[in-house]
C-alpha cells in the first residue's frame, strides 16, 4: 500500500436481529464441515432461508422454549428476509465493496461481492483468535475516551433488558448472546 492509496474500511457486522442469527449459528453447529457455507453470499442465503422458514416458530410460546430448529434442507420461498447485495457508490468493479444483508436480521459491511468466509470451532489441536481491526478498535477506543470525559456509559446490549424483564425466554436470551458474540467476533 503505498501512502496515497486509501485504507479500506473494515468489515462491519450490524445485527439487527440477535435472537434469530444466535439460533442459526447455533443450528450451524449441528451442520457436517462439508454443508457449511463457504462464502458470505452463501451464508446470507442459508441465513434468509432460516429466517423464512423459522422466524415464527422461534417466537411462537413453544419455540422460544426448545433448542433452535435445524438448517431447512433445501431453499425457503418468501417475500421475507431477503437477501442482497448492494455494491458501495462509485465501485463498478468485477467484484465490487458492497453490503451483503438479510432483510431485518443482518447486515455484512465493507465486503466484496464473491467474499470467501470459513466458519470454525477451535479445538484442543488449533485456535482462532481474532484481532480487532485497526480503524474499528480506534474508533472505539476514541468513543470509550468520550464517554468517561462525559459520565456516560455504552448502551446495553438490546436483548439484555427484554430478558431480565421476562419477555425473552431463557432459550431465547441464549440465542441472542449467541448472535451478539459471534457476529462481534467476526468483525
Amino acid at each position: 500500500m503505498t501512502p496515497d492509496t486509501p485504507i479500506p474500511a473494515d468489515v462491519k457486522y450490524e445485527t439487527i436481529n440477535f435472537t434469530l442469527t444466535g439460533a442459526f449459528m447455533i443450528a450451524l453447529t449441528r451442520q457436517p464441515e462439508s454443508a457449511l457455507p463457504t462464502t458470505v453470499e452463501g451464508f446470507v442465503t442459508l441465513l434468509g432461508n432460516y429466517a423464512r422458514a423459522h422466524a415464527g416458530t422461534l417466537t411462537s410460546e413453544t419455540g422460544r422454549i426448545e433448542r433452535s430448529p435445524d438448517i431447512p434442507d433445501a431453499p425457503v420461498a418468501g417475500d421475507k428476509f431477503a437477501v442482497t447485495f448492494t455494491p458501495l457508490e462509485g465501485d463498478g468493479s468485477a467484484d465490487p465493496l458492497g453490503i451483503w444483508a438479510v432483510e431485518t436480521v443482518l447486515e455484512v459491511r465493507n465486503v466484496r461481492r464473491g467474499a470467501k468466509m470459513r466458519l470454525f470451532h477451535n479445538t484442543a489441536d488449533h485456535v482462532n483468535i481474532r484481532l480487532p481491526e485497526p480503524h474499528n478498535i480506534a474508533a472505539k477506543e476514541d468513543l470509550a475516551l468520550e464517554h468517561d470525559a462525559a459520565g456516560t456509559r455504552f448502551d446495553n446490549m438490546p436483548y439484555i433488558e427484554p430478558y431480565f424483564e421476562g419477555e425473552m425466554s431463557s432459550m431465547q436470551f441464549v440465542w441472542a448472546n449467541v448472535g451478539d458474540y459471534t457476529t462481534r467476533s467476526c468483525r
